[in-house]
């Protein structure tokens, strides 16, 4: 890397051979063509290339169902999509029951009400807060293996039996 950042800013010739297409940074500019099988579908095609990575995991994290969406099941989708907003429904239903309360705690004639509002409180909280995760976990789990399923039927589709002479 170094002798290809020394051969672009001086007049300075680099031995035939010393540099690779990886040292000029072409290699991220230019992107070689796959082969593809004259049957493959271009709706294949973007199947085998969907990937899950971080940034879909942390995407999922603010937008519930993003990884089932893109692994073409709208079904666990909006499926998630019901569980998350349920769960957040009950977690905001929980904190506005437990703040409600608040000033009634100091109040020793109020307890055994406020007792009582803030175990329903915190039961509300405690299963938003489970349905939020229960949410984001079948989403991530389900979307990643069907897509990983789906990716595995595509290539064992367009299977070479023999290698040939262009495989690569």
């Amino acid at each position: 890397m170094a002798l290809a950042l020394l051969a672009q800013t001086q007049a300075w010739q680099v031995p035939e051979g010393l540099l690779t297409p990886k040292d000029t940074l072409l290699h991220k500019v230019y992107k070689p063509l796959p082969i593809l099988p004259d049957s493959m579908t271009y709706e294949e095609f973007r199947v085998l290339h969907r990937q899950i990575g971080w940034r879909e995991l942390v995407t999922d994290f603010f937008v519930p169902g993003y990884v089932s969406f893109i692994a073409d099941e709208p079904g666990m989708g909006w499926t998630a999509v019901f569980l998350r907003t349920l769960g957040a429904g009950l977690m905001a239903y929980g904190m506005y029951v437990g703040f409600s309360q608040a000033g009634a705690i100091t109040d020793p004639t109020r307890w055994p009400e406020v007792k009582d509002n803030l175990i329903r409180a915190g039961f509300a909280f405690s299963g938003g807060m489970g349905l939020e995760m229960l949410g984001m976990t079948l989403d991530v789990a389900w979307g990643s293996v069907r897509l990983e399923e789906k990716q595995a039927k595509i290539l064992y589709k367009y299977r070479r039996v023999k290698p040939s002479a262009d495989w690569r």
